[in-house]
Formats: structure tokens, C-alpha cells, sequence
């Protein structure tokens, strides 16, 4: 149709057919203008498609959490006895920390050295835990220096 038609000339029927084909063009349209729409509205958030295929338009602000605050308290049910693991009388293995051999502040020679704090870990072996004590030593002499405990 690359001109309109003379409406004058048509008859009925061939009105008719015209309004068809118009209607048809029409439905057809729409759908490729919903199509089409459709995909501007994809992004990297709600498609497949990279984020670099975004551009470099401003970042757009993340979705707020639709999640409230809890209602329950955090921990374990009301009257439950917990258990904890107690340290072990006898470790496997003992690894004793001692304090320097000077005090760091007013360099006076440290010769007793006294267990103040012990720590363990308990590993799991395949069939049995082995225990590692670790004992922290100090001496009365100086400013409170004891031996440090290695970081993990």
C-alpha cells in the first residue's frame, strides 16, 4: 500500500476486506511493539545478559530487602541445658608458651616463670581426637609478661 486507496470508488464488501487488513496490521503491530518493549525492559538483573552489556548509565540502587526483623529471640529453646565441651584433664600433647627470657619494659632477667591461663583445641581424627593443651607462663617479676599464645 504505498498510497490510500480511493474510498469512493470501493464498494462494501471491498470496505470491508480493507478494514480486515487493516485490523490484521494493526494486532500485528502490537505484538511487535509488546516484543520489543519487552526487551528494553531486560537487564543483567532479570536476564542472562552480562552486566557489561548495561552501558554506562548510572548505577541503579539495589532492591531493598522485603524481610522484616525477626520476631524470635536468637539461641536455643527456653529451659534447654546446653552442653559444652569440658577441657581434658590429660591432653595428648602439650606445648608450653613461654614468657621472654627479659622483661620488654625494664629489661630485668625473668627466671620464674608461673602457668597462668591454659587454652586447648581438640582435634578430630579419623577415629579418635587428640587433645592439645597450651599453657601460657608468667613471671611475678616485671609487668605482667607471660608467654604469648600463637594466632590460629
Amino acid at each position: 500500500m504505498d498510497s490510500l486507496p480511493d474510498l469512493e470508488g470501493l464498494g462494501v464488501a471491498e470496505k470491508d476486506d480493507l478494514i480486515r487488513s487493516l485490523c490484521l496490521c494493526v494486532v500485528q503491530l502490537t505484538a511487535k511493539l509488546a516484543e520489543r518493549e519487552s526487551r528494553l525492559a531486560l537487564n543483567c538483573r532479570n536476564s542472562s545478559k552480562p552486566p557489561s552489556s548495561e552501558g554506562y548509565d548510572e548505577p541503579k540502587p539495589k532492591p531493598k530487602s522485603l524481610r522484616g526483623v525477626g520476631k524470635n529471640p536468637t539461641g536455643g529453646q527456653k529451659g534447654h541445658a546446653g552442653h559444652t565441651l569440658e577441657k581434658s584433664e590429660h591432653p595428648d600433647h602439650l606445648v608450653i608458651h613461654a614468657p621472654p627470657a627479659h622483661c620488654g619494659v625494664c629489661h630485668v632477667p625473668l627466671s620464674e616463670a608461673q602457668v597462668v591461663e591454659t587454652r586447648q583445641v581438640f582435634d578430630l581424627l579419623p577415629t579418635r581426637y587428640e587433645v592439645t593443651g597450651y599453657w601460657g607462663a608468667a613471671v611475678p617479676a616485671g609487668r605482667g609478661t607471660k608467654g604469648r599464645f600463637p594466632r590460629r
